[in-house]
C-alpha cells in the first residue's frame, strides 16, 4: 500500500523532526534576535506536525518547474501565516534560513542563510546578552552576489530583446496634465508632451542602431552596443526608469528608412512609410483619447 506524503516524511525525517519543537522553543527564548526579523511570528511547539502537513500537502501542488525544483519536503516551515523561514532537517546541524523570490527573469528563488547550524545559534545566543547581539544572516555577501548575479542575466536578457516589455498604463505615455499634440509634414511626425516609454507605440521587432541615450546615470558605450531593437530599447528605458530617462536617438536600419529623437517631451520619428507614419499617428490619437477620458473620470 502506497503510503502518504506524511508517512513517507515522518519514516525518513521522524529523528530530526522531532527535535524541531525543541529549537523553537530555544528560539523563542531568544527574541531580540529575532526582533531584526520583520513580521515573523513563529509557530507554537504543538502546532509544528500540523504545520509541516499543510506544508506538504502545498508541495504537491505546486505545477511551476521552479517551484518544484525549489522548496523541499524536508524544509519545515517556522512561521504561523507565511512560508519564507525554514529549519532544513537534511543538514546535520539544522541550517535556518529565509526564502526569497528573484521577480525578474530570469526568475529565481534564493536561500539567505541565518545560520549553517542552529547549535552555533543556540550557544552564541548563550553568551551575547540573550541573543541581542547576536549577527543574523552570516553569508549576507553570498546572497548579495546571487542576487547580483540574477539582475546582471536579467540586463543581458533584456538588452538582448528576451524580455518583453512591461504592461504600460495610459497615463505613463503623457508627461502632464496636457494630452499632448502632434504635427505630421511628409515624412516626418512630430509628439508633444509625451513620456519616453512612448516608443512602446513603434512595432517591437523594428531593428535599430542606438547613437544616444541618456539617464541621470552614466551608461557605457557597450550598453548602447547591445541594443538592436526596440524591444530591447524599451528594456533599457523601463530598467533605468522612464522618467530618468533624458534623451535618445536612433536610426532605423537600413539608416535610409528614418530615424526616431526623443528629449524634452518631444517625440519627432522620420520615416520613409508614410502609412506607419499615419498609423502611429491614429495609435497616438487613441492612446490620447483614454488619457484624456481618464482625466475626466478624475473631475
Amino acid at each position: 500500500m502506497k503510503l502518504s506524503k506524511n508517512k513517507q516524511f515522518l519514516r525518513q525525517w521522524r529523528t530530526q523532526f522531532h527535535q524541531v519543537p525543541f529549537i523553537l522553543r530555544y528560539i523563542k527564548s531568544y527574541p531580540q534576535s529575532f526582533l531584526k526579523l520583520d513580521g515573523c511570528h513563529l509557530l507554537d511547539e504543538e502546532e509544528v506536525e500540523a504545520s509541516q502537513a499543510n506544508w506538504l500537502r502545498l508541495l504537491e501542488k505546486f505545477d511551476r518547474p521552479l517551484d518544484k525544483e525549489f522548496f523541499k519536503p524536508w524544509w519545515v516551515p517556522l512561521e504561523k501565516d507565511r512560508f519564507g523561514l525554514y529549519l532544513d532537517l537534511s543538514t546535520p546541524g539544522f541550517t535556518l534560513f529565509q526564502t526569497i523570490f528573484f521577480p525578474f527573469e530570469p526568475y529565481a528563488w534564493t536561500k539567505k542563510i541565518m545560520f549553517e547550524n542552529m547549535t552555533d545559534f543556540l550557544a552564541s545566543a548563550d553568551e551575547t546578552n540573550n541573543g541581542a547581539d547576536i549577527q543574523l544572516f552570516e553569508n549576507e555577501g553570498e546572497w548579495q552576489a546571487n542576487i547580483d548575479s540574477l539582475f546582471k542575466q536579467n540586463r543581458e536578457l533584456g538588452m538582448s530583446g528576451q524580455i518583453e516589455p512591461r504592461p504600460i498604463e495610459v497615463d505613463d505615455l503623457f508627461s502632464g496634465p496636457t494630452s499632448g499634440s502632434f504635427m505630421l509634414l511628409d515624412d516626418e511626425l512630430t509628439i508633444k508632451d509625451v513620456n519616453s516609454i512612448f516608443l512602446v507605440i513603434l512595432p517591437h521587432d523594428l531593428t535599430i542602431h542606438l547613437i544616444d541615450f541618456c539617464t541621470d546615470e552614466d551608461l557605457t558605450q557597450e550598453v548602447h552596443q547591445k541594443i538592436t531593437d526596440i524591444k530591447s530599447l524599451l528594456f533599457l528605458i523601463q530598467s533605468s526608469g522612464f522618467l530618468r530617462v533624458t534623451s535618445y536617438e536612433f536610426f532605423f536600419v537600413p539608416t535610409e528608412t528614418g530615424y526616431v529623437k526623443w528629449a524634452d517631451n518631444v517625440f519627432t520619428i522620420k520615416y520613409n512609410d508614410h502609412w506607419q507614419l499615419c498609423h502611429i499617428r491614429s495609435r497616438f490619437e487613441t492612446f490620447r483619447w483614454f488619457f484624456e477620458k481618464s482625466l475626466r473620470d478624475d473631475l
